[in-house]
């Protein structure tokens, strides 16, 4: 193990026996604070593992991060040394961002607040290869635990990884279905890394080298609602695509669904619910998808018609967004993808890329109606047949991502810059 390795566990981790009034780990942010200035000067974080690191921080100056804390937690060495001979032991290896084997999928997409370190137990080459995020509530019903399940089962026979959380209910049901149908999984804690490393129901898993357990806290920690709440992110982001089961208005589930439909790191498709209390649709509403109903079929032989195999290659909304004008331009050029009618991008050989959202469905056809002129919200209602509630929702949405813009005197929208994706880059059109 490096020095710089090690550096980041004593400012990061917590080792067996620290309690919460012991000295404040570095959060995410200060690490990098930190990391940024020790590199700036042409140094590294093991350089800080010496008999007096106050002389190498003598002209650190970062008010919410003393020298003085920095120290008392680089001084832990018995108890790392202690720790990591346990972990080690047992199985347990170790990343840092700084290493080339860490995610190449968290540094691309959460950069900087991606978790310094990572622990883990199982195949590490499973990290790199996508797979389907599948999420849900921990005491959601019986037949949404059973529907996880099968979806777990499907998925596994269909080639593709389950990404889940290792929670009860959803994530447990959809990791075990695709165990029993020796697919592969990889699973992101919030807890109990170590304790699950050896739980009897993924003994096989991880002996076929199927599976692999991974958690940014360090493999001792309890369940702790803040943690349950972080993860979430790196579910989604070690994932091509996400479906959710059953999500409540509030909590994890809920959460991380905003948060991923907020930084788009994925598509997310959300099963059909008759539950009025679940936020299912309140999710789709805010961009999500509502997962096809031949999925629920036992035939999965179109699968991967909803599968991207390439889906991080694709061009984001914004970048999607045209007029009828533009659009004719991609039209006239053999080497840009085409935008079609019913929401499908091919490429010039035909080859299909992935069906949009709802949202950007709704976004590309309101391009073409505001083509000529602007219009009043009642004529965009009649020609997109959405609800009053929802249209203003994503109206909104549009205006504040600057892809149109609200006039008053009358009350209107009209296209405010449409942008243009090409292999070249972005063109504008004003």
């Amino acid at each position: 193990m490096t020095n710089d390795v090690q550096a980041a566990l004593l400012l990061t981790s917590r080792f067996t026996g620290m309690s919460e009034t012991d000295v404040q780990l570095l959060t995410t942010r200060e690490w990098n604070r930190l990391f940024v200035w020790l590199r700036d000067r042409g140094m590294k974080s093991g350089d800080l593992l010496v008999d007096d690191p106050l002389e190498i921080l003598r002209d650190w100056n970062d008010p919410g991060c003393q020298r003085d804390r920095i120290q008392r937690l680089l001084n832990r060495g018995m108890a790392l040394s202690l720790a990591l001979e346990k972990w080690q032991r047992a199985g347990i290896w170790i990343l840092a961002r700084s290493e080339p084997d860490y995610p190449r999928r968290l540094k691309e997409f959460l950069k900087e607040l991606s978790s310094p370190i990572i622990f883990g137990y199982g195949n590490v080459k499973l990290l790199e290869t996508g797979g389907i995020a599948v999420v849900g509530s921990r005491n959601a019903s019986a037949e949404d635990d059973k529907f996880a399940l099968s979806l777990g089962d499907k998925l596994a026979r269909s080639g593709k990884s389950v990404v889940s959380g290792g929670a009860r209910g959803i994530d447990q049901a959809a990791m075990l279905g695709a165990i029993e149908a020796d697919g592969t999984v990889v699973g992101v804690l919030a807890d109990s890394l170590l304790k699950m490393s050896v739980s009897q129901k993924y003994r096989q898993a991880l002996h076929r080298q199927d599976l692999v357990l991974v958690s940014p806290f360090h493999p001792e920690a309890g369940f702790n609602v803040g943690n349950a709440m972080a993860r979430n992110k790196y579910i989604y982001c070690l994932s091509d695509l996400a479906v959710a089961v059953h999500s409540g208005t509030s909590g994890g589930t809920w959460n991380g669904a905003i948060e991923n439909l907020k930084n788009r790191w994925v598509p997310l498709w959300v099963k059909r619910t008759t539950d009025r209390k679940a936020g299912n649709g309140e999710l789709v509403q805010r961009g999500a998808m509502w997962l096809p109903e031949r999925l629920l079929e036992d035939d999965m032989q179109n699968l991967h018609d909803w599968l991207p195999d390439e889906g991080r290659d694709l061009p984001t909304m914004t970048d999607s967004f045209a007029t009828a004008e533009t659009q004719a331009v991609y039209r006239e050029s053999k080497d840009v993808p085409l935008i079609l009618e019913e929401g499908i991008q091919k490429t010039d050989d035909g080859r299909k890329w992935t069906e949009k959202s709802l949202y950007e469905m709704f976004c590309l056809k309101l391009g073409r109606l505001l083509a000529g002129a602007g219009m009043q919200p009642k004529e965009i209602e009649e020609q997109v047949g959405l609800t009053d509630g929802q249209l203003k929702i994503w109206l909104k949405q549009a205006v504040d991502e600057g892809l149109i813009a609200k006039r008053d005197r009358p009350l209107r929208y009209e296209l405010a810059k449409a942008k243009c994706y090409t292999q070249e880059g972005l063109f504008d059109q004003q």
